[in-house]
């Protein structure tokens, strides 16, 4: 587990956002190492440690998790997973219908309940949907915002107006859709920094939606940057065409094929996770933030590409003795 955060960080990812995990005593153990002092050889972490799910429903296949059922257990569940150290609440919303293989899912009551307790508790609530459907009941929920995008339509005007009003965010994950590791595999400085199973993984991909979801996917994130909607980048990792911190390089650079321009989909990866995360310290380069700095060669602000020219990563003003050390 610690490799997830060394590894991000030899790719310029200096802090994760976990997106949920079926342990809550490695979330405990990370924690405990950065209470006392600023890990520099790995990125810090920030989790929602257990997902919010039902039972049977998506999570529930990693391992043995707790799961919700009654929307008047939901105070008690988001308090228990505050006590693990979950920076947020995650939630699974999604009855996989869009790929026609339906399985159970938070009742709308109960998605509701988690994310008023999440909020009494002083906890953001994101929320892992993927159809329009889902969507419109997670903007009348209030939550703040959405893991992935949808894959069976693209949300009418309407909907991405609430969104946008709402102060609500997307992280479409669009890396972990389509088969675009080779990307990574064939670039000069990235190819050579990839283990042989980590490039057999980029290239292991394997559609886990309906056909043309990724365009739907893709027609949404155009249509929310248009309407001014904040997008997140995320990369879905461990899914098979994914890996840690590499992916993130891809997501950017996809986000751009859709009209982002370099600068917004940098923002996408750095001021806008701090903003919408309450993470004060970090995200932008500024005097009293920490000095987690990624050196490249060249000019992604022009040209996203150039953000696979690693040279040097700083994690709270450290060098990283990476793979890129001493070249």
């Amino acid at each position: 587990h610690h490799l997830v955060g060394e590894r991000s960080l030899d790719f310029g990812v200096t802090s994760v956002l976990d997106m949920g995990s079926v342990s809550a005593d490695f979330v405990r153990n990370i924690k405990a190492e950065d209470a006392e002092g600023q890990a520099t050889d790995r990125a810090d972490l920030f989790s929602a440690v257990l997902w919010v799910t039902a039972p049977g429903s998506h999570g529930t296949q990693f391992g043995e998790v707790a799961t919700l059922t009654d929307p008047e257990d939901a105070s008690d569940f988001v308090a228990a997973r505050v006590a693990d150290g979950a920076d947020f609440i995650k939630l699974i919303y999604d009855n996989f219908k869009m790929i026609d293989r339906p399985i159970p899912t938070l009742s709308k009551e109960t998605m509701f309940a988690v994310v008023e307790a999440a909020h009494a508790q002083g906890k953001i609530a994101v929320v892992h949907s993927r159809d329009v459907d889902a969507y419109a009941d997670v903007v009348e929920a209030g939550a703040d915002g959405f893991v992935h995008a949808p894959v069976d339509a693209v949300p009418d005007d309407e909907m991405i107006a609430s969104i946008k009003a709402a102060g609500m965010y997307v992280g479409p994950n669009l890396s972990g859709m389509s088969p675009v590791g080779s990307r990574l595999t064939e670039d000069p400085v990235i190819g050579a920094m990839l283990t042989d199973s980590e490039r057999e993984g980029l290239l292991k991909f394997f559609p886990k939606h309906r056909e043309g979801g990724d365009q739907v996917a893709k027609d949404t994130v155009v249509a929310l940057h248009q309407a001014g909607v904040r997008l997140l980048a995320g990369s879905d990792s461990p899914n098979p065409g994914t890996m840690v911190g590499a992916s993130m390089l891809l997501e950017l650079e996809m986000m751009v094929d859709l009209g982002l321009t370099p600068v917004e989909a940098l923002q996408a990866a750095t001021s806008n996770p701090a903003s919408v995360f309450g993470i004060g310290d970090r995200g932008r380069i500024a005097e009293g933030l920490l000095a987690d700095l990624v050196l490249v060669d060249g000019k992604p602000d022009e040209n996203i590409t150039d953000l696979r020219r690693l040279h040097t990563i700083w994690k709270a003003g450290v060098a990283h003795e990476g793979p890129l050390a001493g070249d």
